[in-house]
C-alpha cells in the first residue's frame, strides 16, 4: 500500500537548492510514497533564465532517478527538445522516468504560449504502477472536462500546479468535478512567502 504524500515548499531562484529541498523531503518520506511536488517547483517560471533552467534539467532527473527506489515521485520540469521548450510532467519509479508528457494546455493569460510549446492532449492517459491505475494533469488543465474524462478509471490524479492564492476558489470546483471520477486526487502548488 503506497502514502500519498503532497510536498509543497518555497521555490526559490537558486535552481540547486531547490533541488536540495525537494531531495530532503522525498527523502524524509517513507517507504512506498506516492510523492507529487508543485509545478515547475525547481525554478519557478524564470523565463530570464530559461538557458540555465534547462541546462539544470538533466542533473535534476539524474538525482531524482536515485531518489525514487520504492517510491513515485510526480512533478514537472522545464526541459528543452530540439529548438522547443517544454513544462513536462514526469513519473519517477524505481531509478526511472516511466512516463513523462509536456504540458496540453498551457495558460495563455500568464504567457505560458510565449515561452513553451504545448504537449498534445492524446499523450494524456492512464499509467499503472505497482498497480495503482495513476493520471497526471498539470495546473491549467485541471479546467478542462475532457481531460478528466481521458482520467476515468484512475486510482490517483496527480495535479502538480502553480496556482496562486487568488484561485483557491477554482481549484476547489475542478476538485469538485472529479467526484463522479470516484478517484483520489492528490493535488500540490507552489508555497508563498
Amino acid at each position: 500500500m503506497y502514502k500519498l504524500c503532497s510536498l509543497s515548499f518555497i521555490t526559490t531562484n537558486n535552481y540547486n537548492t531547490n533541488l536540495q529541498t525537494l531531495l530532503t523531503l522525498i527523502e524524509e518520506t517513507p517507504e512506498n510514497s506516492l510523492i507529487v511536488a508543485p509545478e515547475v517547483c525547481l525554478s519557478g517560471f524564470n523565463y530570464d533564465n530559461f538557458g540555465k533552467v534547462c541546462d539544470a534539467a538533466p542533473i535534476a532527473i539524474e538525482e531524482i532517478k536515485k531518489a525514487s527506489t520504492d517510491k513515485i515521485i510526480i512533478l514537472t520540469i522545464i526541459e528543452k527538445r530540439g529548438d522547443e521548450v517544454f513544462n513536462f510532467a514526469k513519473i519517477f519509479h524505481n531509478g526511472e522516468v516511466i512516463y513523462e508528457r509536456a504540458k496540453a494546455r498551457l495558460f495563455l493569460f500568464g504567457g505560458e504560449d510565449k515561452y513553451f510549446s504545448e504537449g498534445s492532449d492524446d499523450a494524456i492517459k492512464i499509467i499503472e504502477v505497482d498497480g495503482i491505475k495513476i493520471g497526471v494533469l498539470i495546473c491549467f488543465e485541471l479546467r478542462f472536462k475532457e481531460l478528466w474524462k481521458k482520467l476515468e478509471g484512475c486510482d490517483v490524479i496527480a495535479t502538480p500546479s502553480w496556482w496562486g492564492s487568488s484561485t483557491n476558489r477554482t481549484l476547489q470546483n475542478a476538485y469538485k468535478s472529479i467526484s463522479d471520477n470516484e478517484s483520489v486526487l492528490c493535488g500540490c502548488k507552489r508555497q508563498f512567502k
